[in-house]
């Protein structure tokens, strides 16, 4: 899955002529998770990176090691562990799940030379850790990076609530990132 979405950011920008720069990537949860891999994967085979990108939700830890994935597990009524993993590992085809990859938390390089980066994630999520770990490691290479945390708030909860005050609240930051970092 990641191959194909960087085969098709290739042919936008070498066979369309649009610049990097001008292409945001987006996507919540296994689509935040590839919108993270993918400009990672980019970046370590020296390809230009999108202009920005918005992860809301993203599992970026297939071993399933950050805190958040036990202390939390029960309280977020979208995902339980198990299941939610199988799913998304059968979704995106992984085999190795310890691949840096598919897990971008295990690669040493990480978050030097990411695109500027918003990470959306609610407060009884799941998932918490994993944006929190991604956070601070662009914070930690000195990348553009916003940590957007909405207390009590489940998985992907924007588009579950997407009538919630914390949904349009959320929606309306993901446009304003998007509209500062891609110049729309």
């Amino acid at each position: 899955m990641i191959d194909e979405n960087i085969a098709v950011f290739d042919h936008l920008v070498d066979d369309h002529d649009f610049d990097a720069d001008d292409i945001g990537l987006f996507g919540c949860s296994a689509g935040g998770h590839l919108a993270l891999a993918v400009s990672n994967e980019l970046r370590n085979r020296g390809k230009a990176i999108p202009g920005s990108v918005v992860a809301n939700s993203p599992m970026i830890d297939f071993t399933m090691t950050n805190d958040t994935w036990i202390t939390l597990e029960g309280q977020d009524p979208v995902i339980a562990r198990e299941a939610y993993v199988r799913k998304v590992l059968k979704i995106l085809g992984i085999e190795n799940y310890r691949d840096p990859v598919i897990s971008p938390n295990l690669d040493p390089n990480l978050a030097d030379g990411m695109p500027p980066t918003l990470i959306q994630t609610g407060g009884k999520e799941m998932l918490l850790s994993d944006s929190l770990v991604m956070f601070q490691a662009l914070e930690a290479a000195g990348q553009t990076a916003k940590l957007d945390l909405y207390d009590g708030m489940p998985h992907c909860f924007p588009y579950i609530y997407p009538d919630s005050k914390e949904g349009k609240a959320a929606i309306a930051k993901q446009v304003a990132w998007f509209q500062e970092y891609l110049d729309l």
